[in-house]
């Protein structure tokens, strides 16, 4: 009875969870991928990368102005009375000019030109003073048919626009990602940890076996022969504990990475301290499979970014087919014009606002016709394959998430199934073993059986261990299937409900 206390503790052991004894904890773990994952990061820097495209694609509605100064001398020839060009005679005539234009295209496809000029002019020797004009222009262009309603100009920002809403939910999906990731990882580490104990176990379970042995053949009760088998056998067990050290290092790593952990800081990770989260009944009906589908196409950031993708594609298309349509612009131009002489700076600007005599104003259609328009239909062509193309992946996006959510869930009602057959397994094999070492003990049962039940006790702790772990797992992988692992909070995204319950 003394020498199967030991099997009965572990077996006690693998049936209830680990509880927190310092170390790393799993929301550490959260909190330093939130702040710290690559994924993540990358996402946020794409979102100002988005940003920037979109303040790009405005540009073509920035006002544009535009200025002239001219000076020019000119000599007019002129002929004397003998038919000779006269230098003397031909008037020589200095012109000064400063205009200030601009072009300020509206989101509406509407185009501003305003037009200001003044100058000034004298004809040397002929005119008794400079004589000074002035004009104040503003012309309208409004598209009729191409880019009616900016549809065409405006095309490119509103699907800037709409990328930048898609690349700013996909933060959110990053982060939902690279959590279930460092959470999965974390599960791992600390089931590696628990099956290095099992195999540590095992190695001393298998060292005192050999000793209670070596006692009994001193004592002439069993051959000397049965001293190979065990030596054997505590070798091939020191053999799987080292891989076990070595797959806590593995995880450990892979944890490290998953957090964004320096190389320094992956390896100086602490064990994991936090148990895995017990078992609970989860047997979703029909109608709850239902919800919880319905759930996960509101709330999933990427199935909410493919839709912005496809408003996206949209306008594009949009964009595209306005410029297959011919040119009919109405081009309407408003404004006044002033004359004065005299000498001084006055006169240069007074023609601006005296000596108006009234407006003009012109009116204008201007008509385009393509007649092949090959690029146009080139770029409508290929923008509304990019569409379908968009659509499709939308559609198959929303299937793959309403069937993910089915087989997540079912993934965790068939764990929690598993996790309790995996403890009655250890129960039942630690009964085994501890008869098949009565039976040795009365000389009726060999000791490759005793062997036997042992190593079926070692396998039947490591299927909990499994199970346990795939549990854990499969309560994270359900809620990132529904979208309620992670949510938007004041600081940015973070973690959105509890990781040891479903959702």
């Amino acid at each position: 009875a003394a020498v199967l206390a030991p099997f009965a503790a572990v077996a006690a052991a693998a049936q209830q969870p680990a509880a927190p004894a310092g170390g790393l904890t799993l929301d550490a773990v959260v909190q330093a991928t939130l702040r710290t994952n690559p994924g993540v990061e990358i996402a946020r820097l794409q979102v100002d990368g988005a940003r920037g495209l979109l303040l790009g694609a405005g540009g073509v509605f920035d006002p544009r102005f535009t200025s002239s100064l001219t000076g020019k001398r000119s000599t007019a020839p002129a002929l004397d009375a003998a038919g000779l060009v006269s230098a003397a005679a031909s008037p020589v005539t200095n012109t000064g000019a400063y205009g200030l234009g601009g072009a300020w295209m509206l989101r509406s496809g509407i185009t501003l030109l305003p037009e200001v000029t003044v100058s000034r002019s004298e004809v040397m020797g002929v005119s008794p003073a400079p004589a000074g004009g002035g004009s104040v222009k503003l012309g309208m262009s409004v598209p009729l048919l191409r880019d009616r309603f900016g549809r065409l100009s405006a095309s490119g920002e509103r699907a800037a626009r709409a990328a930048l809403d898609a690349q700013s939910l996909s933060v959110g999906h990053a982060t939902a990602t690279g959590l279930l990731t460092a959470v999965s990882a974390y599960w791992a580490y600390r089931g590696a940890q628990e099956r290095l104990e099992v195999y540590r176990d095992s190695e001393q379970r298998a060292g005192r076996l050999l000793e209670e042995t070596r006692a009994l053949v001193r004592a002439d009760e069993r051959p000397a022969g049965d001293l190979n088998q065990l030596m054997a056998n505590l070798s091939a067990k020191r053999v799987t504990r080292i891989a076990a050290e070595q797959a806590v290092v593995v995880a450990r790593r892979d944890l490290g990475l998953a957090m964004g952990a320096e190389p320094e800081e992956v390896m100086a990770l602490p064990p994991a301290a936090d148990g895995f989260p017990a078992p609970v009944r989860f047997d979703p009906d029909t109608a709850a499979l239902r919800a919880m589908v319905h759930a996960a196409l509101e709330r999933r950031a990427d199935l909410a970014a493919a839709g912005r993708q496809t408003r996206s594609a949209e306008a594009v298309v949009q964009g595209t087919r306005s410029g297959l349509k011919p040119r009919l612009d109405l081009n309407v131009t408003a404004g006044y014009a002033g004359l004065a002489t005299g000498q001084g700076f006055g006169s240069f600007v007074e023609p601006l606002y005296r000596n108006v005599p009234g407006l003009s104003a012109t009116v204008a259609l201007q008509y385009e016709l393509p007649v092949a328009n090959t690029a146009a239909r080139g770029q409508a062509l290929q923008s509304t394959a990019t569409l379908q193309e968009q659509r499709v992946s939308e559609r198959d996006l929303a299937r793959r998430v309403a069937s993910g959510v089915v087989v997540a869930a079912e993934a965790l009602r068939r764990s929690a199934l598993s996790l309790a057959e995996a403890d009655e397994e250890v129960r039942l094999y630690a009964t085994t073993l501890e008869n098949e070492r009565r039976k040795s003990q009365l000389g009726v049962s060999t000791l490759l059986d005793v062997l036997t039940a042992a190593d079926g006790l070692t396998g039947a702790m490591l299927n909990v261990v499994s199970s346990r772990q795939s549990y854990a797992v499969s309560i994270a992988t359900l809620r990132w299937e529904t979208g309620t692992l992670a949510a938007a909070g004041p600081d940015g995204p973070a973690l959105a409900g509890s990781l040891s319950t479903p959702p």
